[in-house]
């Protein structure tokens, strides 16, 4: 059981250890793109205002410089400082536009974290399983029958293939779990091997554990939102 357990935490260090630095290239990578995409934006909508300022410029120099009856001319460099000033407005709103993709960016970054977290730790899991306990497997799945009901002068019915499945099941989990040791509901799905075997779907496993703990064979307790059960 030592070394079962001692394997069982060196899997999940390394768990732990590949999700935090695939998390930590994931941010870096989205937080350098939204930068260098910034960047560009914010570069060119500087060089489109400072090239309209600079034709704005120009033009109103020479409708300064003008004479009196040169209509025509005059008409001419008015339409250029007023395309101008439109080229002008339009590269100011670029800049805006620019800095607020970026902060919208930065603001949803958060929320894309948590999604590739929950897809890594998937990945990372499947990659890493947790070890099974050879002693356990064999008591577990060769030593007895799945289950069989106590013997009943008086019974009213008996009970469903899906419940004489999960008595079996509950009964292997108590078997497999040690004293003065908390489990997650992952850990159980993870490793005992006949709940491995069958497949169990974490929320069946969770439902079981319920019912141990309603049956005061287990304890449930809540640390930093995550449910950890024991022996009673």
């Amino acid at each position: 059981m030592a070394d079962w357990t001692k394997k069982k935490t060196e899997v999940e260090k390394r768990r732990s250890s590949e999700l935090g630095e695939q998390l930590a290239r994931f941010e870096n990578a989205e937080k350098a793109g939204i930068e260098k995409t910034w960047q560009e934006r914010k570069q060119a909508a500087e060089a489109a205002l400072a090239t309209a300022q600079q034709k704005e410029k120009q033009a109103q120099e020479t409708l300064a410089s003008l004479g009196f009856f040169r209509f025509g001319e005059k008409s001419e460099q008015k339409q250029r400082v007023q395309a101008a000033q439109a080229a002008a407005a339009e590269a100011q709103k670029a800049l805006s536009d620019a800095e607020k993709t970026k902060s919208s960016e930065l603001a949803s970054l958060p929320r894309r974290v948590a999604e590739k977290k929950e897809k890594l730790t998937r990945e990372i899991d499947a990659k890493y399983p947790l070890p099974t306990q050879p002693a356990k497997s064999a008591y577990i799945t060769a030593s007895r029958p799945r289950y069989e009901p106590a013997p009943s002068c008086s019974q009213p019915r008996q009970p469903t293939p899906w419940q004489t499945e999960n008595a079996g099941f509950k009964e292997d989990i108590l078997a497999y779990m040690e004293p003065d040791t908390l489990y997650t509901a992952q850990d159980i799905t993870n490793s005992v091997p006949s709940v491995v075997a069958a497949g169990l779907s974490g929320n069946r496993v969770t439902a079981m554990l319920t019912q141990l703990v309603n049956d005061g064979k287990l304890v449930k307790t809540i640390e930093n939102r995550t449910a950890y059960y024991s022996l009673d």
